[in-house]
């Protein structure tokens, strides 16, 4: 969903890439990566999906967080705007009143500032949304079992 969005890719600003969906593993993660201190200067967008509240037998609250944040050296777009703020209101644009995500929309609770390291800053991003609790065997209809 966040690569094929034109203008987050644009914002990123990945020139090594040449197809948005190389962006996985390189900027975009679904986990919190951290770079080392050797890694160039670039922007990243990591997520993580948190059950943080039981409902009842069948409903649960989940939050999605979003982790967007750029070395000190990137963090400038080419208007002078801070990278991790267009990305950040991107972000909230595209997936803010979503149902792709849960029984109900998704909804914005939250950004707050975000520091990894010395040189990366940016913002955390948290929406939450009620899900179903199906036992951990589908989500959406998906099948979650992930054993190899």
């Amino acid at each position: 969903m966040l690569f094929n969005n034109k203008d987050i890719v644009s914002e990123i600003d990945n020139q090594k890439i040449s197809e948005p969906s190389d962006l996985i593993g390189k900027n975009i993660f679904p986990f919190l990566y951290v770079p080392d201190e050797t890694t160039e200067a670039m922007t990243y967008i990591c997520f993580e999906m948190f059950t943080i509240r039981n409902l009842g037998s069948t409903m649960l609250r989940d939050e999605l967080h979003f982790y967007i944040f750029s070395h000190q050296d990137h963090m400038l777009d080419k208007y002078s705007y801070t990278r991790v703020d267009v990305l950040q209101s991107l972000i909230a644009k595209q997936l803010n009143g979503s149902g792709k995500f849960g029984i109900g929309d998704l909804e914005l609770q939250r950004s707050t500032a975000f520091d990894v390291d010395l040189h990366h800053r940016g913002k955390e991003l948290i929406f939450s949304v009620v899900a179903q609790n199906q036992g951990g065997d589908q989500i959406n209809g998906q099948s979650t079992n992930w054993k190899r």
